[in-house]
């Protein structure tokens, strides 16, 4: 019996996440791998992210319309003492046995910028991330993973993972078509900060610098981001 995680059980996680969260009005979208992944990284993700845009409710009271939506959802307690929240969990219908962890999340937590509606982009009914947004995101968490304060290997390990990440996010953006003018809604201190992380991970691989300058972003000038 398969008991992990395939492709289109975390599709479909996403969407139903992302249906009950619609039908209460509010705006999400997907982040992360299994973004990444509809936009077509290779990577199957173990779990979904999920940004809520909202400045009223908490990420726990969103877990809580979540579990009294649908019974699949549940909640257990972190497995790390120091945590008070509890961490969301969806049981995947017809897969006895196998689940999938759900991030609920809301800006700025993590620097997640506040989406505007009309540029959340839609992949098979499913909400995700902007392109450029992702990519931008995910350099963020590498720099956050390499230099990861508390050293712990796990943390450090996914450095590497974020890197192939990173270098199909690039590629992808760029046969899209993708130009750093189209996130011109961020905010000035995280595009500057991103100026500074994209010239960081350039000198650390320098095979990618052709395609940031492909989407204009990039490492040296005022203009890079």
């Amino acid at each position: 019996m398969v008991t992990t995680l395939s492709s289109g059980d975390v599709e479909a996680v996403a969407k139903r996440t992302s249906d009950i969260l619609q039908k209460r009005g509010l705006n999400c979208c997907l982040m992360g791998s299994a973004a990444s992944a509809l936009w077509g990284t290779t990577r199957t993700p173990n779990d979904i992210d999920m940004v809520v845009m909202t400045c009223v409710y908490s990420q726990e009271r969103l877990k809580e319309f979540i579990i009294a939506a649908d019974s699949t959802y549940y909640l257990v307690a972190s497995t790390n003492w120091r945590n008070s929240y509890k961490v969301l969990w969806h049981r995947v219908q017809g897969r006895p046995g196998v689940v999938c962890k759900v991030d609920i999340l809301v800006p700025p937590t993590l620097m997640i910028p506040m989406i505007p509606s009309n540029h959340i982009v839609w992949v098979r009914d499913v909400p995700i991330m902007p392109l450029l947004s992702l990519l931008l995101l995910k350099l963020k968490g590498w720099e956050d993973h390499r230099t990861a304060t508390s050293r712990r290997p796990d943390l450090i390990a996914k450095q590497h993972v974020d890197v192939k990440d990173i270098a199909e996010l690039l590629a992808i953006a760029a046969q899209r078509g993708v130009r750093r003018t189209d996130d011109q809604w961020l905010c000035l201190s995280f595009r500057s900060t991103s100026k500074r992380r994209i010239r960081t991970f350039v000198q650390m691989h320098p095979g990618t610098l052709q395609a940031w300058q492909e989407l204009g972003l990039s490492p040296v000038g005022p203009e890079s981001v």
